[in-house]
């Protein structure tokens, strides 16, 4: 832990003792369970199964989720989640880029978010990713039970109980260790698979995109910057293979700076559809619920697929140094991922050649043919 970092600790932790006569330390049922998760779209799906275990554990306490307005409306139908309040924070999301070092600091004391967020005497507040800003934050509301994380990004001075950080463990279990702290049992017997709530006009919509008869294939080669992403080039050759050997139906999801690769993919055949920078992300998910097969980098539709139980190839770049630990921080049932394991030396990137025969050996290029 580096200097700054360590003195923001310090501040939060002597900020939390001017609160030790409002602590709140008993089981009594709570009013409001506020849930902090102001960062990337796969890290709020991997938290969903969480919700539902809140919901089933106190059906009569309001569960409350803090999310930015990026998060458009991707909890929109969730019945375990009461209300969503818009908390645009600039800290630890590529969303809300902070102007200097004070502007988080800013946003905590003055931000009218947070003052309406203080209004509402929320008595349990919980930090899914844990930070001394996000500590900061409940200490401001005060909130007199509060949940955090120790040893990623700091902020566990600042509450009540933590989870202790790892590598090792999945998103969505360390998300789950937050009800095990509120005194929630059966762990072991709870779901990891993510939630989405699709309208039934949304999957029909869906339907109406694809070619009848055809295997189903979403390609998403977006991610949140270059190096994270398996190279376009790399998705345009594993594509012709398997369109030489398959008649396939296939659509390109993504934002508008996808748009570009959404055409040279479509490129290879006129049937293809370029939906890159068109759709909103509950079109998508619905896409990725009727489609067969996703063919993506790390990002939120791997998250979109496993909600839907759909097959997932996830090609990972240059950034990362062992696909074996991004499964286990991100994967999930029906999710393959591949690329470099540095300690393996396996020094490369997957190559086309490679995920075609993945595919071919897990079954997931359907309709195979001499063509």
């Amino acid at each position: 832990m580096g200097l700054k970092r360590n003195l923001l600790e310090l501040g939060v932790s002597l900020f939390a003792r001017t609160y030790q006569p409002f602590l709140r330390t008993s089981s009594e049922p709570w009013k409001e369970i506020f849930i902090l998760r102001n960062n990337s779209f796969g890290d709020l799906l991997c938290t969903t199964p969480l919700f539902s275990v809140l919901k089933q554990a106190f059906p009569e306490t309001k569960i409350s989720l803090g999310l930015g307005k990026w998060h458009q409306d991707i909890i929109d139908g969730n019945p375990n989640v009461d209300e969503v309040i818009r908390l645009n924070a600039p800290w630890h999301n590529q969303f809300v880029v902070p102007d200097n070092a004070l502007s988080p600091f800013r946003y905590i004391l003055s931000s009218p978010e947070v003052k309406a967020l203080k209004q509402r005497k929320i008595d349990c507040g919980i930090d899914i990713l844990g930070s001394p800003l996000g500590s900061l934050l409940f200490l401001r509301c005060g909130i007199p039970y509060r949940l955090g994380v120790k040893g990623y990004a700091g902020g566990h001075t600042g509450v009540q109980k933590h989870v202790e950080f790892s590598w090792e463990v999945h998103a969505t279990d360390a998300s789950l260790k937050m009800a095990a702290l509120l005194g929630v049992e059966g762990y072991e017997e709870w779901s990891r698979k993510p939630e989405i709530y699709l309208q039934n006009s949304e999957t029909e919509k869906a339907e109406q995109v694809w070619e009848q008869g055809k295997q189903r294939i979403v390609v998403a080669p977006g991610g949140s910057f270059r190096e994270k992403c398996w190279p376009i080039d790399n998705f345009l050759e594993l594509l012709k293979l398997i369109s030489s050997k398959a008649d396939v139906d296939l659509v390109v999801l993504g934002g508008k700076e996808d748009f570009e690769h959404g055409e040279r993919i479509t490129q290879i055949s006129d049937t293809w559809k370029n939906l890159a920078g068109k759709t909103s992300l509950r079109e998508s998910f619905a896409l990725v619920k009727s489609s067969d097969l996703v063919l993506s980098n790390s990002s939120v539709l791997m998250h979109a697929a496993a909600a839907f139980d759909v097959s997932n190839l996830v090609l990972l770049g240059e950034w990362y140094d062992s696909a074996a630990l991004h499964h286990k921080q991100w994967g999930h049932q029906h999710t393959i991922v591949m690329g470099r394991e540095l300690e393996d030396q396996k020094l490369h990137i997957t190559t086309p050649e490679e995920a075609f025969r993945c595919l071919l050996e897990k079954c997931w290029v359907k309709n195979l043919q001499q063509k």
